[in-house]
Order: C-alpha cells, then sequence, then structure tokens
C-alpha cells in the first residue's frame, strides 16, 4: 500500500521526534553515568589514574551521541525544508503538533 503525502509526513514527524526523545535519553543516562563514575572515584578513595582510561572512553561516547544528536537536528531542519517547499505540511508553531491539529485523523493513521 503507498503512502500520501500527509501520512508519509506524519509518519516521519512521528518517529522524528521519537528519535530526538531517545537520543535525549541516551545523552542524559551516558553524562549521569559519566557523573556517578568522578563521584564513586571520589567517595572510595580510588588514585586519580585509576578509571581515567575508563573516564575518557566515556566522554568520548558522551561526545559521539551529542554529534549524533546534532545530525538529528540537522534532519529535523532539513526534513521541514523540505515540508515547506512540497507544501505537504503546514507549519505553524511546533512539529508535529501543527500537523496533528491540521489533520486530526492522523492520530489514528499513523499509529498503524
Amino acid at each position: 500500500m503507498t503512502m500520501t503525502a500527509q501520512i508519509a509526513t506524519l509518519r516521519i514527524a512521528r518517529e522524528l521526534a521519537s528519535s530526538e526523545i531517545e537520543i535525549d535519553r541516551a545523552v542524559e543516562s551516558s553524562a549521569m553515568l559519566l557523573a556517578t563514575m568522578a563521584r564513586a572515584r571520589i567517595d572510595t578513595g580510588a588514585t586519580s589514574g585509576s578509571s581515567q582510561v575508563a573516564m575518557m572512553r566515556m566522554a568520548q561516547a558522551l561526545s559521539a551521541l551529542t554529534d549524533a544528536r546534532k545530525g538529528i537536528v540537522q534532519t529535523h531542519s532539513e526534513l521541514r525544508k523540505i515540508g515547506q517547499e512540497r507544501a505537504d505540511i503546514v507549519f505553524i508553531d511546533e512539529c508535529p503538533k501543527a500537523a496533528l491539529a491540521e489533520w486530526p485523523e492522523a492520530a489514528n493513521i499513523i499509529a498503524a
């Protein structure tokens, strides 16, 4: 079955929002892990070098996640431009709330 432009737009909006939230959760949990690692080193009195390599690797992972988040934000921006150029969706204030306001029946369609 083929998707209409409206259904495709709404599904992309839903999956994009989900990706944005999930990457933010990964950034949050990774930052919390790095903080816990530092606190554990301090509280246990371990030498500063004892966990340095692990903390550096965690910092690199956090940096990679923030780079991935940047990519998601850039993707959102590009998709919004495409939608505006094609006039597939009207952007008022917020995506995807504006889209759902425009097509209220979409909530049931995109859930499929």
